[in-house]
């Protein structure tokens, strides 16, 4: 899906039990500028670190909320404390947004230049 889409994937942890990520949930993704980004310019993955223990381990991912920001080839770009502000937190996902599309418009530059020449 995200190689399809040609958008970069953020993967948040959370739990129900965890005060910090019932914040993460008003604070970052109920926040109207984050939630834009999040949902025009992201694949957004929600995992249970109760749930999704491996999947979490695999990352080393020991506490909730905590957020990766993955490329479309899921290579990890960002590793994040999610108990961060709206504020930190959109100009980190912008950051990495801008760098993503910069990386891809210069494979397509590269792209058409060797079709035109072949």
């Amino acid at each position: 899906m995200a190689q399809q889409e040609n958008k970069p994937i953020v993967v948040y942890f959370g739990a129900i039990w965890c005060q910090k990520f019932a914040k993460f949930q008003t604070d970052i993704l109920g926040n109207p500028n984050t939630n834009k980004i999040l949902k025009e310019d992201y694949i957004l993955v929600a995992m249970d670190l109760d749930i999704d223990r491996d999947i979490a381990r695999n990352y080393n991912v020991s506490y909730p909320p905590y957020v990766l920001l993955f490329d479309k080839n899921w290579t990890v770009l960002k590793r994040v404390d999610g108990d961060t502000d709206a504020d930190t937190f959109l100009n980190m996902t912008t950051q990495v947004n801008n760098r993503i599309k910069a990386e891809w418009s210069i494979h397509a530059d590269i792209h058409l230049i060797f079709s035109l020449i072949a």
